[in-house]
Parts: structure tokens; sequence; C-alpha cells
């Protein structure tokens, strides 16, 4: 079924009455405006390239860098760290603590020590910048995700994006945007694609 914009605005007017107002808006005028906005925007848009189906060219040796090392990047680190076939060449983080704790990790099963990233809050760009890493994991406070992620396919590389990849709908777009312009695949985490890896 094909919806239009206006069954589509009219199915999220009940979204601020239930409480629901999506993160990144100020108030229920601000998230239509935006809507609005963004409709005229993208109304035109023409499709780069098809990245439903596409399968990028095989990694028989994966190198991952991490931005952001709380919870979930520790216990990231922790599956893929274990992994034959993954090396975790950098890592990144405003806090000495998870660095290290990562760091300890790692040489605990014996693998190589990562270059860190720290001491700003854009350091995470140098790590983009390398020519040797073929997937980021963006694992920060979810206001960060759409602008690191868009930041790290630009830079040509596949992102893994905790939720959620995006808090308005124009980032969205630049997500997939970016996406279909580098041919380079954007994954949002979740429970089920982290448990795959579970050991």
């Amino acid at each position: 079924m094909k919806s239009s914009r206006r069954q589509f605005l009219a199915c999220s007017s009940v979204l601020p009455f239930l409480g629901l107002l999506p993160p990144g808006y100020q108030s229920p005028e601000d998230f239509y405006e935006s809507m609005e906005a963004t409709i005229a925007q993208y109304k035109d848009r023409k499709q780069v390239f098809n990245m439903c189906g596409y399968s990028a060219p095989a990694i028989p040796h994966l190198r991952v860098g991490y931005i952001g090392l709380g919870n979930r990047g520790y216990a990231s680190i922790q599956r893929l760290g274990r992994m034959n076939a993954v090396e975790i060449r950098a890592i990144c983080d405003v806090y000495d603590y998870p660095i290290q704790r990562a760091k300890d990790f790692l040489a605990s099963q014996g693998c190589p020590e990562p270059v860190v990233y720290t001491g700003s809050n854009e350091a995470w760009k140098g790590m983009c910048e390398r020519d040797d890493l073929d997937l980021i994991y963006v694992l920060t406070p979810t206001f960060y995700h759409a602008e690191m992620a868009v930041h790290v396919l630009t830079s040509g590389k596949h992102a893994a994006v905790e939720v959620s990849a995006a808090q308005r709908v124009d980032d969205c777009w630049r997500l997939v945007d970016a996406s279909e312009r580098m041919r380079k695949h954007c994954v949002m985490l979740e429970m089920s694609t982290r448990r795959r890896f579970a050991p």
C-alpha cells in the first residue's frame, strides 16, 4: 500500500497527545513544520543507487574502529574481540576509563593494541580519515549518531550505529543519501543484530 503525505501526517498527529513526540523536536508545531520542510526538500529526490539487496564486496579480514566505549561499546568489543577474522584497530572515547577497559580486554584476548583517539570531542574524525578501517561502530549518545554515521559513510567506511540512528527525518535522508552515494552499508544496531554475534 502506497501512503501519501496526508495519510502520514494524519496518522502521526496523535503522537504528541500520547506523549510520544519524537526526539529532536521541541513541540508538535516544530515536528509538523520540520516534516513539511523535509517532504518539500526530498519530494523530487532521485535515488543515486539502490542499496536494497546490495552486497558489498567480501571482506575476509574485517578491520574495525569504535567511537564510544560506554557499556554498549564495551559489550560489542567483547563480542567482536573474540572473533578470528576481526581486528579492532582503533578506539575513541573522551574518557580514560573506558579506553583502558577496552585495551585491557583486547590484551587479554591476545589482540593487537588499538590506536587510541581521545583528547577532544572531534578526535573521532581522525579515526574516520584512516584508510585501514572497513567498519566503524558509532556507540555514542543518541544526538551524535546521525552526524557521526554520515561522516563515517562519506569517509568510505561501513557504519554500524546504535539505536536510534537519527532523531529527525531529515537526518534519516542524509544517512540514505550518504549510503547510496558511497555504496556503503549503514546498519542500525538493536537486539537481533547484536545477538547474532554473542559468544
